[in-house]
C-alpha cells in the first residue's frame, strides 16, 4: 500500500517519520508491513494513495464536485 503525509498539524514540517517510515515532502511511500499500513490508514496526517481518479462530493464518477443544485420552481420560460 502506498501512503502520502498530509501534514495538516505539524507546523510545516514535511520531513517526518511515523511508525518508522520515513516521509519526505508528500511524496508517496509504499509500505509492506500490513501492521504499520493498518496503523497508517487511521493516522491523521497520511492519507492512502490510490491510483483510481478521486470522485466528487456527489459520485457523479467526474473528478471534482458540480454545481450546486438549484432550489425552488423552475423558472418559466415563454
Amino acid at each position: 500500500m502506498r501512503f502520502r503525509f498530509i501534514g495538516k498539524y505539524t507546523n510545516g514540517h514535511t520531513n517526518v517519520s511515523i511508525r518508522d517510515v520515513v516521509f519526505n515532502g508528500h511524496e508517496p511511500v509504499t509500505v509492506d508491513d500490513d501492521d504499520v499500513a493498518l496503523k497508517l490508514m487511521s493516522h491523521p496526517e497520511v492519507e492512502e494513495v490510490t491510483d483510481k481518479p478521486q470522485l466528487g462530493h456527489d459520485n457523479d464518477g467526474h473528478a471534482g464536485g458540480s454545481m450546486p443544485k438549484r432550489r425552488g420552481r423552475p423558472r418559466k420560460d415563454d
